[in-house]
């Protein structure tokens, strides 16, 4: 298992990176006009889901398998 050694930061702008999809997506929410609250909730819950990425090695979207959204 690899341990991550980026920072947060960094990983933000890694193409292929879960977190690039995830600003991707609220972004695309914003875009759609989405309540601020709906928003935040996003945000909040994809920020825990990419610490537990995180934690266990995963750094590329396509690592995200149905295996680790079960172990999340």
């Amino acid at each position: 298992m690899r341990t991550a050694t980026v920072s947060k930061q960094t990983l933000y702008i890694f193409e292929g990176t879960f977190r690039h999809a995830q600003a991707g997506f609220i972004i695309d929410r914003q875009a759609r006009g989405l309540a601020k609250g709906t928003i935040k909730y996003y945000m909040d819950e994809l920020d825990r889901f990419a610490e537990f990425q995180d934690l266990i090695g995963v750094l590329t979207i396509e690592e995200v398998t149905a295996d680790v959204i079960r172990k999340y």
